[in-house]
């Protein structure tokens, strides 16, 4: 790879891992269609036993149950980052706080794990195609909302 391509890759990386950083910065301050407008149009969000694309996320308003927890924080780390032309695949690290009572801890719920990312470059730069949570570890009990956790 020459010095330009270099760069170029370097910079694509840099976008990207923006990306991965915005995901979780927008769920955390429920800047929801600022998160929605980081997936492609067809993006797909997969959750354990829920999987949901961008058309029904939009419908929902957002992650419907993240909307119901009072505050929640992730935190996103260790990209590995393997581009393909206008492609792209992550690995990320993510460790995630959920507070449904601020005043009552026995409520908090939280998750370790972490997040497939498939993105496209687009006209718009790059987007999610599909996200995919593995869960490795929780503490705590999820308090529900009939729907699938971030």
């Amino acid at each position: 790879m020459d010095t330009t391509g270099k760069l170029e890759w370097l910079y694509d990386r840099t976008l990207i891992s923006d990306v991965l950083h915005r995901f979780a910065q927008n769920l955390d301050t429920k800047h929801w269609q600022d998160w929605l407008d980081l997936f492609t149009e067809d993006g797909v969000l997969e959750l354990p036993g829920n999987h949901k694309n961008k058309t029904v996320l939009q419908a929902d308003g957002g992650p419907k149950g993240l909307m119901a927890i009072h505050g929640t924080h992730h935190m996103s780390s260790n990209h590995r980052i393997d581009i393909t032309g206008d492609s792209a695949r992550t690995n990320s690290y993510v460790q995630a706080m959920h507070v449904v009572e601020p005043d009552d801890e026995a409520g908090d719920w939280m998750v370790g794990g972490w997040y497939d990312h498939d993105l496209r470059r687009t006209a718009d730069g790059w987007k999610i195609a599909r996200v995919r949570l593995t869960t490795v570890w929780r503490h705590g009990k999820f308090p529900g909302f009939g729907h699938a956790h971030t």
